[in-house]
Parts: structure tokens; C-alpha cells; sequence
């Protein structure tokens, strides 16, 4: 018999500790010293697993940063799966939390706009179009996005431009499409003064 893989107390083939018992043995071991000495276990654990909340929050928030940093790509690789996933579940967790949180959800949606103005005209620009069927299937999105970068770029510049459409939406004799060859950055005053006009 392989003396490797001979347990002391139970005479069990099987694979032994350092101290000489198997597995199974070693956890009754264990189990018949917690029962002996319930008070001088209990004390010591005690002493081990007693954390402050605060600073086992801040444990777990550094825990979680280093391995965020270790695993950048698995981490964000995962996550879009998750999304893809459950889009709807979370689709639905989100209009709840912003249900039952207005006040909140107004400052997020302030402070996105905020800091990305040109998201957010483009954003209201494409809503309000696709609603009046005004951009096509073979528009560019990320060159029209890319001129209402290009103007928000200006207006940080402290230049006074819009974005506009060269052939009105809704013209009243002509009218254009919400694409990028039909849209031409001008100043704010010839934008108001053009209104919904095409000039030539």
C-alpha cells in the first residue's frame, strides 16, 4: 500500500494531510476542537472578522480597482455581453430607477448635456428628423456627427455657430434631407435670419 495515500486514524486510502489524516478526518478534527473549545474559537474569530464598515468598504473598492485594472479587456469584453444579453432587463432597470428617482435622473441628463453639447444636439436633431422622415437609410451618422462636433468645437472657441441645413427640412418650396452633404456650419444670425428659407 502507498503510504501516500494512507490516512493514520481512519486507515482510508486516500490523500492525506500534512499531519498525517485524510480530508474527511481532518474536518472531525477540526469540528471536535470548535466543539471543545467553543468560547476560545468564538473569541478568536471575533478578533479576525471584525472590520469597521467604512473600512471594509474601502477593502472591497481597492479589491475591486486592482482587478479591474488586471482585467481591462476581459472586464469590458464581459460587460458587453451582459448587456447584449439582457438589453432588455437592463433597459427595464433603468426606466425604473428613473421612475422612481426624477430629481436625480434630471441632474444625470443636465450634466450629461452638459459636458457633451454636441451629443446632445445631435441627438435632439436626429429625434426630431426621424420623426418627420427626414434621414435616410444611406446617411453617414458618424459624418453628420462629426459636423456637430466640428461646431461645438467652434462655440468652445468662443465662435457663435449652428449647424444647419443648407435645403430646409420643411421647406416651403424646397426641401432636403438630414444628411451629411446637406448640412453647412454658419453663424447663429444667418441661421435666424435664414429661418426655414433655402437661399441660394
Amino acid at each position: 500500500m502507498n503510504a501516500d495515500r494512507y490516512c493514520e486514524k481512519c486507515e482510508a486510502v486516500t490523500a492525506r494531510r500534512a499531519d498525517g489524516y485524510c480530508k474527511v478526518c481532518d474536518a472531525l478534527k477540526a469540528r471536535e476542537y470548535r466543539k471543545a473549545n467553543r468560547e476560545k474559537v468564538r473569541e478568536k474569530d471575533a478578533a479576525r472578522w471584525i472590520v469597521k464598515p467604512a473600512e471594509q468598504k474601502a477593502r472591497a473598492k481597492e479589491t475591486s480597482r486592482l482587478w479591474a485594472e488586471r482585467n481591462k479587456g476581459k472586464l469590458s469584453e464581459r460587460n458587453h455581453e451582459r448587456h447584449l444579453t439582457n438589453q432588455e432587463k437592463f433597459n427595464a432597470r433603468s426606466a425604473l430607477w428613473a421612475k422612481n428617482n426624477p430629481d436625480r435622473q434630471k441632474e444625470r441628463t443636465a450634466r450629461y448635456h452638459a459636458e457633451n453639447p454636441h451629443k446632445a444636439n445631435h441627438r435632439s436633431r436626429v429625434r426630431r428628423d426621424k420623426l418627420s422622415h427626414s434621414q435616410p437609410k444611406w446617411a453617414n451618422p458618424d459624418a453628420i456627427k462629426a459636423i456637430y462636433l466640428q461646431a461645438a468645437e467652434f462655440r468652445a472657441a468662443g465662435i457663435d455657430v449652428e449647424v444647419d441645413h443648407f435645403y430646409p427640412l420643411q421647406g416651403e418650396f424646397v426641401s432636403g434631407l438630414h444628411c451629411e452633404a446637406n448640412l453647412q456650419i454658419i453663424t447663429s444670425h444667418e441661421n435666424r435670419s435664414k429661418q426655414n428659407r433655402y437661399i441660394p
